[in-house]
């Protein structure tokens, strides 16, 4: 649900999200409140607020995968420092679209539920959903 979080907190095209370093939305180990990238496009700087929800669980995931600042936020699990394609990124979002629309997920983005790690979409990729 971080991804998803972000996602909507951000309204970044895919190509800005998925380049997303740790360090671009936090400093000393806590999501930051607000953050600003330059986008690939564009080359024009964005800002955007995190709520409170997102950064909770962008936290988690965080500590979760075990990164930090030069980090990719959302990992490829094949490649090794980099991260992942806009195209498993918009495979991820048909499979949300999905299984919101067909009720087999409902989001709750309550960091103290339980972590369900599922796999996802593809072997490349691995989805953490935060259930209470």
């Amino acid at each position: 649900m971080a991804m998803f979080n972000m996602a909507i907190d951000c309204k970044l095209r895919s190509c800005d999200l998925v380049k997303l370093l740790v360090r671009d939305i936090s400093r000393n180990g806590e999501v930051l409140d607000r953050a600003q990238v330059i986008q690939q496009k564009t080359s024009q700087p964005v800002q955007f607020e995190i709520t409170k929800k997102t950064r909770e669980s962008v936290e988690a995931w965080i500590e979760l995968r075990g990164l930090s600042g030069m980090d990719y936020l959302w990992p490829s699990r094949m490649r090794k420092f980099d991260h992942i394609t806009t195209h498993q990124y918009a495979r991820l979002v048909k499979k949300w679209i999905t299984s919101i629309c067909s009720g087999s997920m409902i989001p709750d983005t309550n960091v103290g539920g339980n972590i369900a790690t599922i796999n996802e979409v593809s072997d490349d990729q691995k989805t953490t959903f935060l259930y209470s």
